[in-house]
């Protein structure tokens, strides 16, 4: 026996009372109250609904008139056998609350209605519709709401309120709740479960841009499509909002003027060819994101968790990014991925623990990803820690972008088998780091590299205050504090580049384990900075093997032009196999090698760098320069303790062969003059120059260092 559909609805034709349903600003959302003033009149038994509407435009009740309209008992919809109206209930008066009062419409019928369940039709003003349930309503183009005034028509002022949407079906469209071309729009307290595709959908039909909406206290659930999805808005607003469960992006807001977020979840999205996205924001002008969260984001190409692209103008604030990654096939995954975008201000972002899945091995994660010319950034107290990939992980990744800040800024424990590095900036200028952070960012397999702080490929301009590096180590290769390679004018001052190591000690590749590194890179600046406590611990032989505080080389021509080092301390850096050096300039190039030219090296502390092979195979250093023929001022260095095992060690060490101001005397006698201890003097060849044509020697006593 068919299921009739006993809807008891009563209406009010006092327009009065319902004019203006209060859809209106107030503390920040509408108010959504039901006039007390408006009564129950004049109810409409099921006999007078229509089973056998049928066909497009048709429906199976429809408010035509201004009232007060409430279900007095659960309502199934059941069309007559061959029967498919366009939707179950139509309004098409303006002034109308449609109100469930608790009560749910049922439809179990395969026929797909053609529009929606519930539908706004027209060019329509001050609409409520809430308190109930929608169940399990099949819709062929639509959805289970449907707010639609016709192409390039306005629906103003509508409220939906404390309803539940679940259990929906479809053919094509299959939304909770769908809305186009809406101005002044209030959704409440709704929650959407088990929808085919999108659980909200906000869009436009013609040349329109919907006006001031406002989302609150929303729950989508098990979403066939995207949680919510929100395109051309001027003031949107979304508070308290929780999706879970989306087989795609959980929110997707695009081309939207004046946006504000407060106190959304995205969960467990489930995406496919990129589609697998937390939230998304795309070419949104104005905003303000305040305590978010994003956690278990999945896909099979590029997994993001946050994703910025043509933002302009904004902040974000208490954001947190957990456990996105990629499932088979996916190779790339970025927690906070921004694009194109500029002038946003970041304050308590954390993104971590993001991964591909075990087979990526050319997967790539970012736990901040920063690229295509994205400008005008800042980051306060944010994190960017445990990213792990079988191919690289970054916690910072920074491409083609300029004036970026970073204030107190971490990047640590990042772990790839091919690289791990916390901040790893490419072809990008004048950007600041401030007190940023960079510890246990680790590359596991052999050929690995690993770094705290890595500016490559024509990077100008980047300063650094503060900033420390600390234990980042490969398998093997090469682990290196900061590394500065291919850049100009980078500038370090008060640096800490400490405890870099290397974990495998039998491989036979040649390890550099060094504090800062200066690779084919001109006019950087290295002032007030430590660089100590590196060690390289491989115990097979190998003769390319270092640890050095601070490296300065290259193998172009010119290698390194105008680099200056100044009042650093480059103390205990170790090598287990061949040499360890304080600073160490290296022309890598072809003879006579004098691609390093015109570098200062003045007022260092360079002690104790010692190896711990026997000599001739490791040796100490305080300075090295094995360049000929360069013009490195050297002046005002003390170089003291260095030695390998049982041999001792060399405190400045030059190759070159020019006639040059070189003297090392007593404190004080001359502040322009390197220093040695004598202790030095006795144990080892203190200083080595070969072809010096002035040379005037003077040690210290132990007592006076």
């Amino acid at each position: 026996m068919k299921n009739y559909m006993f809807l008891f609805l009563s209406m009010s034709f006092v327009c009065a009372d319902v004019k203006n349903i209060n859809v209106k600003r107030s503390g920040g959302f509408y108010d959504t109250k039901i006039p007390t003033s408006v009564t129950a009149k004049m109810p409409i038994v099921s006999s007078k609904l229509d089973r056998t509407a049928d066909g497009a435009g048709s429906t199976m009740f429809s408010i035509e008139n201004s009232g007060y309209y409430y279900l007095s008992s659960d309502v199934v919809a059941d069309p007559d056998t061959g029967k498919t109206p366009d939707s179950i209930i139509k309004i098409t008066a303006d002034d109308v609350v449609l109100d469930l009062c608790g009560k749910s419409i049922y439809h179990y019928d395969t026929t797909a209605f053609g529009a929606g369940g519930i539908v706004i039709s027209g060019a329509r003003d001050n609409v409520k519709i809430c308190n109930g349930q929608i169940d399990s309503v099949t819709v062929g183009a639509g959805g289970s709401i449907v707010i639609d005034p016709g192409t390039d028509n306005y629906v103003k002022n509508v409220v939906i309120e404390n309803v539940t949407i679940v259990s929906q079906s479809s053919t094509n469209d299959g939304i909770g709740l769908l809305a186009k071309n809406v101005e002044n729009l209030i959704v409440k307290d709704v929650t959407t479960q088990n929808n085919q595709n999108q659980g909200i959908q906000i869009t436009i039909d013609g040349s329109t841009k919907n006006k001031n909406c406002i989302l609150e206290n929303i729950i989508v659930q098990s979403s066939g499509g995207v949680g919510i999805d929100i395109d051309n808005v001027n003031q949107l607003e979304l508070k308290n909002i929780a999706t879970a469960s989306t087989a795609n992006k959980g929110i997707s807001l695009n081309t939207v003027n004046d946006l504000k977020m407060n106190k959304v979840t995205a969960d467990d999205c489930d995406g496919s060819s990129g589609s697998g996205i937390g939230i998304e924001l795309n070419t949104v002008i104005g905003c303000s994101l305040e305590d978010i969260r994003i956690q278990r984001v999945y896909d099979d190409t590029t997994a993001r968790g946050l994703y910025l692209n043509t933002v302009k103008g904004g902040s974000f604030s208490n954001i947190n990014i957990i456990e996105c990654h990629g499932k088979a096939g996916g190779d790339n995954v970025n927690g906070l991925d921004l694009s194109a975008s500029e002038n946003l201000i970041f304050e308590r972002v954390l993104s971590q623990g993001c991964y591909t899945y075990s087979g990526a091995t050319t997967g790539i994660v970012k736990a901040l990803n920063i690229d295509s010319t994205t400008n005008n950034l800042k980051f306060k107290n944010c994190s960017f820690n445990f990213s792990h990939d079988t191919g690289s992980a970054y916690g910072v990744y920074i491409d083609s972008s300029r004036v970026i800040n970073f204030d107190n800024v971490e990047a640590s424990q990042n772990v790839g088998v091919a690289v791990g590095k916390g901040f790893y900036i490419t072809g990008s200028s004048n950007n600041y780091f401030n007190n940023c952070l960079a510890v246990k960012n680790g590359a596991t397999a052999t050929a690995g590299v690993a770094a705290g702080f890595d500016f490559i490929l024509s990077s100008t301009s980047n300063q650094l205050n503060g900033c420390k590096a600390r234990a980042n180590y490969c398998y093997d290769t090469s682990a290196t504090g900061f590394n500065i390679d291919g850049s100009i004018l980078c500038y370090l001052r008060d640096c800490v580049a400490s405890d870099q190591t290397n974990t495998n000690d039998s491989d036979v590749v040649a390890v550099e384990v060094v504090g800062i590194k200066v690779n084919n890179a001109h006019y950087c600046r290295i002032i007030n900075c430590e660089a100590s406590g590196n060690l390289e611990t491989t115990t097979t032989s190998h003769a390319n093997n270092l640890a050095a505080g601070i490296y300065i080389t290259g193998d172009n021509d010119p290698a390194a032009v105008g680099n200056v080092v100044i009042g650093c301390v480059c103390e205990n850096n170790i090598s287990t196999d061949r040499n360890s050096y304080g600073i160490y300039l290296r022309d890598r190039g072809s003879s006579p090698y004098d691609g390093i030219i015109r570098s200062v090296v003045s007022g260092n502390k360079l002690n104790n760098n010692r190896s711990n092979a026997a000599s001739p195979a490791g040796y100490g250093y305080g300075y090295y320069d094995n360049c000929a023929n360069t013009t490195t001022l050297l002046e005002k260095n003390y170089s003291f303790g260095h030695g390998a095992c049982t041999d001792g060690g060399t405190a400045f060490l030059s190759n070159r062969n020019m006639n040059y101001y070189f003297t090392v005397t007593y404190k004080g006698r001359d502040p322009r003059l390197n220093v040695v201890k004598d202790v030095d003097i006795m144990n080892l060849n203190a200083i080595t120059l070969n072809n010096w044509d002035n040379l005037n020697i003077s040690v210290s006593t132990d007592t006076e260092y």
